[in-house]
């Protein structure tokens, strides 16, 4: 499984996701999409001709409110196409938003995308 953990301008502002103080830009502008975009066909064209890859998440774990459900979705729809033209096969992982988020509001994108996955991040102590 590949699963993209940093994009351009941070899609959650923490350390691992290429934020180094914090900041939350990804989504903001259609060019960091557009960035975005390209890693995964770049990533998909590298690897999907090799039998050992699964699925490919197209971003992890996308903070809600800075990431919106409408940026979120835009990505998600030209992420899916991206790794379509590589690979008809792989499943194709959608995460969730951290934050308050509704936890089934990407049940209509995902339900017209082939071969989709949801992954849903539940954190909790105790």
């Amino acid at each position: 499984m590949v699963d993209l953990h940093a994009a351009p301008d941070s899609q959650n502002g923490y350390e691992h996701s290429s934020s180094r103080d914090g900041s939350q830009e990804w989504g903001k502008t259609n060019e960091s999409i557009k960035q975005t975009v390209q890693v995964i066909d770049f990533l998909t064209t590298r690897y999907a001709k090799s039998s050992s890859l699964y699925a490919v998440e197209l971003l992890n774990e996308p903070r809600s409110p800075g990431t919106t459900l409408e940026s979120l979705n835009k990505y998600y729809k030209d992420g899916y196409e991206a790794v379509r033209k590589h690979s008809s096969i792989v499943f194709v992982v959608l995460s969730n938003r951290l934050g308050p988020s509704m936890p089934r509001e990407l049940f209509p994108l995902a339900n017209g995308l082939m071969g989709s996955v949801i992954d849903v991040h539940y954190y909790s102590i105790f």
